[in-house]
């Protein structure tokens, strides 16, 4: 049941209102768990389950206060992650950028950590990242002053917010913003990523000293899931380059290319998605991949292995560049006391000559 999770909110859709029904009408059918997957689910943080119906509840009369949802501030997310911070003293990453009100760095990377396991079980999985930069902003605070340039931000950051949807999450980062878009493919990261740079390109933000027109730019990086890697690291690391290249060139947006594997060598490292099944080939279980080599993987992933068992591996688009199913047998297991994920060493019945040189050919 808990793997249907992602299935009942994308049935659910992106109301509000459906996703509350629907999480009571599970909940009054005996699924309690489905509060705590709800937390989860939707902000990233993970409450005891004897806590998160309570919880819920206490966030729900907040959303539903009138005078509090006139802002507009008091979506769903938001008032979750109010309820958590000032009612409950829950501080698990969830800080505000003080400038700003943003989300923390910190607290995206765990969003986004939690968020992508749930992503990858549905079947057509996709994400964007934006990695945002303000052009023109050192100038500004030389001609005009510190001050002025800090309430410069705020204001791109209210910009910013009023062009993001309500699954979207923006956080501050150094002297620039990134932006998570769950459910949104490289294609359409990179329309979201072009509506905010033309929407800071034409709009004059008023205040003490006006910004003209293209006083200030955006420059964005957009990195996508799969393309660029399954984890927050690879997403932000993808978005950070793009970012560097759009600079370059100011006021527009850039994707790098996807690179599978960044070191060439005989084993390539690379952090993707394939599935694995016993010999008989029924019942495949995801798992991510730490490496491959032309007779061997390893990866990390649920159950109970021994050395000499034998498994299927399925090597399967969109998260590598060929469909491909191979024999193999554990040669080597490891838990990790901390995550309790079973790492693995695999040899492959055949040599995968073909497959490899063809991940090396594609990464260059």
């Amino acid at each position: 049941m808990l793997s249907d999770v992602p299935g009942f909110f994308k049935a659910w859709g992106d109301s509000e209102e459906s996703i509350i029904s629907g999480i009571e009408a599970l909940a009054s059918s005996g699924e309690t768990w489905i509060y705590r997957e709800a937390f989860r689910y939707l902000i990233g943080h993970d409450v005891q389950d004897l806590s998160a119906e309570r919880y819920w509840r206490e966030a729900l009369a907040s959303w539903r206060n009138p005078s509090l949802r006139k802002s507009g501030r008091q979506q769903l997310r938001a008032a979750l992650l109010d309820y958590l911070y000032h009612v409950t003293g829950e501080r698990f990453g969830s800080s505000r950028d003080g400038l700003t009100g943003l989300h923390s760095q910190s607290f995206l990377r765990n969003y986004i950590d939690r968020f992508l396991p749930y992503l990858l079980n549905q079947k057509n999985p996709a994400a964007s990242l934006l990695s945002i930069g303000v052009d023109g902003l050192s100038g500004y605070a030389q001609r005009h002053g510190s001050r002025e340039s800090d309430r410069a931000l705020r204001k791109i950051a209210e910009l910013l917010r009023s062009m993001s949807g309500e699954q979207d999450i923006l956080c501050r980062h150094q002297g620039g913003f990134t932006v998570f878009l769950p459910g949104l493919d490289e294609e359409r990261g990179r329309t979201r990523a072009e509506v905010m740079r033309r929407g800071m390109e034409l709009s004059a933000l008023r205040g003490p000293r006006e910004i003209q027109n293209g006083e200030l730019t955006l420059s964005i990086g957009v990195a996508s899931l799969p393309t660029h890697g399954i984890g927050s690291s690879d997403l932000l690391r993808a978005a950070r380059e793009g970012l560097e290249k759009a600079r370059v060139l100011k006021n527009c947006v850039q994707i790098i290319p996807p690179r599978l594997n960044r070191r060439m060598a005989k084993r390539h490292r690379v952090s993707s998605v394939l599935d694995y099944s016993p010999r008989s080939g029924r019942d495949y279980s995801p798992a991510v991949t730490y490496d491959i080599s032309d007779t061997g993987a390893a990866f990390g992933c649920d159950g109970e292995f021994a050395p000499g068992q034998n498994l299927l591996l399925r090597f399967r688009k969109p998260f590598w560049p060929q469909d491909r199913l191979t024999p193999a047998t554990v040669v080597r297991c490891t838990r990790h006391k901390s995550s309790g994920v079973l790492s693995l060493s695999v040899q492959f019945e055949k040599p995968l000559g073909n497959f490899c040189s063809f991940l090396e050919n594609h990464a260059a």
